[in-house]
């Protein structure tokens, strides 16, 4: 008897179905999420370059109002130059003339800073700048210094003082009244100056500055 010839059966090739085709069991084809192409990379933005920053335009003070300045600050300093001879030495703050005992007009150095945004002049020195020195009783005194205007718009200054000045007139006068002779004679280290014009000095206007007063 002849035997029965068996056949292998091989598998058939698996084809990727389609989206709606059904697997042999019955369940629904899912296809495979395809990868996504990748994208072509941004171009960069093109940016201006940088200009190096530019400072600011120097601005000029704000406007002054004052027209004659205390500087109580300075007390310390006029101390210590009459220390030795005035123990008790006294900075009065008041600006005025109650109890007044001693009045002495003068002249310091400094420097004025134009304040009107529209002038074109900048600034401007002054070798004499008035100075009113008052003394009071029980070795009190205070300082009152004048202000300038500016001779382009007649605007009042921003003061800048010779700090050394004031401190050489204000010790001087106050030794002075004090009974002591022997001082020395205070130094003049203003040099030489232009002419005053006394419609722009507050002090000559107030009438307390030398050259109205007739003290050079």
């Amino acid at each position: 008897m002849s035997q029965p010839v068996k056949t292998s059966k091989t598998p058939a090739s698996i084809v990727p179905k389609s989206e709606g085709e059904t697997t042999a069991k019955g369940a629904p084809f899912k296809s495979q999420p395809q990868p996504k192409p990748k994208g072509q990379p941004k171009s960069k933005k093109k940016t201006k370059p940088k200009t190096a920053a530019q400072p600011p335009e120097p601005t000029k003070p704000k406007g002054e109002t004052r027209i004659k300045f205390m500087f109580p600050e300075l007390h310390q300093d006029i101390s210590n130059a009459v220390a030795g001879q005035i123990p008790s030495l006294h900075f009065t703050n008041k600006d005025s003339d109650k109890g007044l005992i001693n009045d002495y007009s003068t002249n310091v150095m400094g420097e004025f800073q134009c304040t009107n945004d529209r002038c074109r002049k900048s600034g401007w020195g002054s070798k004499r700048v008035a100075i009113r020195i008052r003394g009071y009783s029980n070795h009190g005194y205070n300082a009152v210094v004048y202000n300038q205007r500016c001779k382009r718009c007649n605007g009042l200054g921003t003061f800048m003082l010779d700090q050394t000045a004031y401190i050489e007139r204000v010790s001087y006068r106050v030794i002075k009244w004090a009974g002591l002779t022997t001082v020395d004679k205070m130094p003049y280290h203003g040099g030489s100056s232009p002419p005053h014009e006394r419609e722009f000095c507050e002090g000559c206007k107030a009438g307390v500055c030398p050259e109205t007063s007739g003290l050079y």
